[in-house]
């Protein structure tokens, strides 16, 4: 009698936790199952499930673009736009700004703000469009790129690679 409990004991819980296994399945798998509105409809609430949507979007096939931007980032290479910090024709500014190196800002030296390299290293700055190369040192940070820029360039830097207000660059650390 005592061997039948233990059986049956042992039997229900293999069947609890069965049971608890599959919900546990189909909760996930409901959650797994992309919800696309369809673009060609007016209708909100008009859902397309299909088997090729079963993948998270985690999962999605990423463009030539973006693999470039990866294989790029890998070689410590990152493309984008530059601008360029000044005190050059502004009346009234403070003319004594301090880099974020402790530094005063000074125009006619090679430096830049950039903000994926450490701090009085060296990165490579190529202009795209002419393939002007200049070496110079991180002296500050910048909040550029949220405006969509990946450095900020001295008057001297942006000089050297003949860029104007905004260009587009390759910069390398080395």
């Amino acid at each position: 009698m005592k061997c039948n409990k233990k059986i049956i004991n042992i039997v229900l819980i293999n069947f609890i936790v069965a049971l608890i296994a599959l919900l546990f399945f189909l909760f996930v798998k409901k959650i797994i199952y992309l919800k696309v509105i369809n673009p060609n409809q007016n209708s909100r609430n008009q859902i397309i499930e299909t088997e090729q949507q079963i993948l998270p979007t985690s999962v999605a096939t990423p463009s030539a673009k973006q693999i470039q931007s990866e294989v790029e980032a890998t070689r410590g290479i990152t493309t984008g736009l530059s601008s360029y910090y000044s005190f050059e024709g502004c009346i009234g500014c403070n003319e004594k700004r301090i880099m974020a190196n402790g530094e005063q800002l000074d125009d006619s030296k090679l430096t830049v703000a950039y903000n994926r390299a450490p701090l009085n290293s060296n990165v490579e700055v190529k202009n795209v469009k002419t393939g002007a190369v200049v070496v110079a040192r991180v002296t500050d940070r910048g909040g550029f790129e949220r405006h969509g820029k990946i450095i900020d360039l001295s008057v001297a830097t942006k000089n050297a690679i003949g860029c104007g207000d905004v260009c587009k660059v390759e910069v390398k650390s080395i």
